[in-house]
């Protein structure tokens, strides 16, 4: 992919096709951000992914994304999405760590 960077420290990007189009997740500091291209050469912010908390020393990597399929009573079933990431640092318990939020993706916007 090419993108400008961000900020400084941006890294790991998650690339995948959805509804017709690219999605990157990417990882800026401590903030996870969404991103659409239908090229893979130009790039456009989504949205900011919340519920994730870390320290402002620490930053996150590898992020990942991808469905869950729950099924419900009946036979029924509903999708939820799971975005996780890395810690090299700051931890709850020292060193490094992961942490995910489970929420609904539209295509456009994470919701926790």
């Amino acid at each position: 992919p090419v993108l400008r960077a961000p900020e400084s420290n941006f890294r790991d990007p998650k690339v995948f096709w959805h509804r017709n189009k690219w999605v990157m997740l990417l990882t800026v500091g401590v903030r996870v951000r969404l991103y659409t291209s239908n090229d893979l050469i130009q790039w456009s912010v989504l949205s900011e992914v919340e519920g994730f908390t870390a320290p402002a020393e620490s930053v996150y990597e590898c992020p990942d994304i991808f469905p869950l399929e729950l099924e419900l009573e009946e036979g029924a079933s509903k999708t939820l999405w799971v975005i996780l990431v890395s810690r090299p640092n700051g931890a709850p318990n020292g060193g490094s760590g992961t942490q995910y939020v489970v929420g609904n993706f539209d295509g456009h916007r994470f919701d926790a």
